[in-house]
């Protein structure tokens, strides 16, 4: 795995922002202003937490024109969408953002560190690293047809063609891998796992199962099964997963073995465009 760009010095404190930072740490920027950090990713401009501001402190009354100040310093007037995170698990003030339209982003890290769970039951699938170019278009088929099952836009079938260039990328250079469950040679969940360039913590991306599919126990036993592998491989370091707050995934994670450790929050606006894959 190649040493950590010199711009990318980790002094993120909260989990989630910090293991998000992984994607920037191979392919992108994380650069370190007074009072903020500035998240770029290149490679995929219309990721809205791929290309934000995360500040040191929560919002408090006062901050909303500052905020949007320097986002626009950093970013232009014209970037497609207005997001940011701040590096603290307080809500703070964002009684502001709120009434010009931003909508709150509320989740939990979860972590686990230690002896890896067991694979209880031997499932009606078969769980195996992504590596063709039939398979990876497959992954990419079911993300956009499980994050938007209803006529998904040209510019958010970009943005995941856009993303999963860079997991793929990254899988090249063995910073992880991408997994999936098949059944019957037909994919039905998948997850990726990433590890910062220290080899301190890993970061579950994108877990999805087939909506047909669902309850029955694919995502726990795909979860399992990469947790076992990731381990195995380097034992030292913290595998890192976010979830919605008390969502079904945030459950499914602490059945697994994860513990709660930290809240993390932020606001976004998908200015100007209604769909903020849309450019």
């Amino acid at each position: 795995m190649p040493s950590p760009k010199a711009l990318i010095k980790m002094n993120i404190k909260n989990l989630c922002y910090r293991t998000d930072c992984i994607i920037q740490e191979f392919d992108g920027t994380v650069s370190e202003e007074d009072d903020y950090f500035v998240v770029r990713t290149p490679a995929v401009p219309n990721y809205h937490w791929g290309n934000y501001l995360l500040f040191k402190k929560a919002p408090q009354a006062g901050d909303y024109d500052k905020w949007i100040e320097a986002h626009e310093k950093e970013f232009g007037t014209d970037s497609g969408h207005v997001t940011f995170g701040w590096d603290s698990q307080e809500i703070g003030d964002i009684s502001d953002f709120e009434k010009n339209g931003f909508t709150r982003e509320s989740g939990e890290a979860l972590c686990f560190q230690g002896v890896p769970p067991e694979v209880e039951i031997e499932p009606d699938f078969e769980v195996r690293k992504i590596e063709t170019d039939e398979e990876w278009q497959t992954v990419m088929d079911l993300q956009v047809r499980t994050d938007q099952e209803e006529s998904p836009s040209e510019g958010f079938v970009a943005f995941i063609r856009n993303l999963f260039q860079t997991y793929r990328r990254m899988n090249a250079k063995g910073w992880g891998n991408w997994y999936g469950a098949f059944c019957e040679n037909t994919l039905i969940g998948d997850m990726g796992i990433y590890f910062d360039s220290k080899l301190e913590v890993a970061r579950f991306q994108r877990v999805e199962t087939h909506a047909e599919h669902r309850g029955k126990g694919v995502c726990t036993h795909l979860l399992k099964t990469v947790m076992r592998e990731a381990i195995s491989s380097k034992p030292d370091a913290k595998l890192v997963i976010c979830a919605n707050l008390n969502s079904q995934a945030g459950r499914i994670y602490s059945k697994s073995g994860f513990q709660k450790t930290e809240l993390h929050h932020g606001v976004s606006l998908p200015r100007p465009y209604k769909n903020r894959f849309d450019r």
